[in-house]
């Protein structure tokens, strides 16, 4: 789950998900370059089961 979304962001999209109890076992990852520990604490509060966090690769020279 993208966390930063156009119309919804991904905290309110799991919300949204969660309330339905077809889904409420359904694994959610966050997918976010946010990877503080602030921020995995969020994700996880959020409902979430896992944070990956997807930041750039540094170049080889």
């Amino acid at each position: 789950m993208h966390i930063q979304m156009p119309i919804m962001d991904g905290y309110t999209a799991t919300a949204e998900i969660r309330k339905q109890a077809k889904y409420k076992d359904l694994p959610i990852i966050a997918m976010t370059a946010n990877v503080m520990q602030s921020d995995i604490e969020k994700t996880i509060q959020a409902g979430m089961n896992g944070h990956i966090g997807t930041g750039s690769r540094n170049a080889l020279h």
